[in-house]
């Protein structure tokens, strides 16, 4: 079967707009409508469910599965753990006045994040499980009150 092609003005031709392309972007457009029907206006985590959708939509429906659910996995396991963290913190609120202990703490909670995927035999996880849990406590706003 011969791919459609698109003829540009110099002669060149473009290729077949794909299927994936088109998922891609119907996707975005999902998220974006989400969340604005949700009443979130220029908050940033409609950016990471945009880049969880560009990143967990592969060429076909098996890899697109797959990849969806260890991103879930990955994301629980974090957020989880980050969740824990900040409960951590509001117990002990003496561990967050000096930073390099603070660091200390985050760089363990780091390491405990990929063990966990390993210990759970999710080692595809683990990259994504830690950079959530990162992304939980880094950017956190509330740290004196997480379950807020």
């Amino acid at each position: 079967m011969q791919k459609k092609v698109l003829s540009s003005r110099r002669g060149r031709r473009l290729p077949h707009l794909g299927q994936r392309i088109t998922k891609t972007s119907l996707a975005v457009f999902i998220c974006l409508i989400i969340y604005y029907l949700r009443g979130y206006y220029g908050e940033t985590m409609q950016t990471e469910s945009i880049i969880t959708a560009i990143i967990c939509l592969q060429p076909y429906i098996r890899d697109t599965r797959e990849y969806s659910v260890n991103r879930l996995a990955g994301t629980c396991i974090g957020a989880g753990l980050g969740l824990l963290f900040l409960l951590l913190l509001t117990i002990f609120p003496i561990l967050s006045r000096r930073p390099s202990i603070l660091y200390l703490i985050i760089s363990l909670g780091v390491l405990i994040s990929l063990y966990s995927c390993v210990v759970v035999r999710m080692p595809d996880t683990a990259g994504l499980a830690a950079i959530v849990f990162l992304c939980v406590v880094v950017t956190f706003p509330d740290i004196e009150n997480p379950l807020r």
